[in-house]
């Protein structure tokens, strides 16, 4: 797949709709100082180019009851891998699914009201998945960046 150029205006644009994706056109070209045309155009293109996917919002997870998350490591039986991974990505506390090099062949991040809720995952539904042949769970005591995109602001500091 090529690689979409992002000019300086669109990683504007894009920054300002991360924080906010409601943000209105016209506090979007005050802003970057660009016309709310360019605003409405740029999204469009970008949108008709597949780099926006959609608009959507980001729950907390811990005030809507999901106060654990976990990342599982899986290790499938071969010629198993499609099999468990749509499996997967079918059960509602799965959040992603990553197939993978390494010790394992698939990670999962999944979200869970409470431990019992992750037994019951784990027993009636993991280990009960054809082609599941092992796996390695890892509970997260905290989260201090969770972000699914990398920044596209290029003005940092490492030091």
């Amino acid at each position: 797949m090529k690689n979409f150029q992002l000019s300086e205006t669109d990683r504007q644009i894009l920054a300002l709709l991360r924080q906010d994706a409601r943000m209105s056109y016209k506090v979007i070209a005050q802003k970057t100082g660009v016309a709310i045309s360019t605003v409405h155009n740029t999204i469009k293109k970008l949108t008709d180019n597949g780099v926006i996917k959609n608009f959507s919002l980001k729950l907390d997870s811990e005030k809507i009851g999901y106060d654990l998350t976990v990342v599982l490591g899986i290790l499938t039986k071969q010629g198993s891998l499609h099999e468990v991974e749509q499996r997967l990505v079918q059960h509602p506390n799965v959040c992603q699914v990553y197939v993978v090099t390494g010790e394992f062949d698939i990670i999962v991040m999944a979200k869970f009201a409470n431990t019992n809720e992750l037994n019951n995952f784990i027993r009636d539904f993991l280990q009960k998945t054809v082609g599941a042949e092992r796996t390695n769970t890892s509970v997260v005591l905290s989260a201090p960046k969770e972000r699914l995109y990398p920044s596209l602001e290029n003005n940092f500091d490492i030091l």
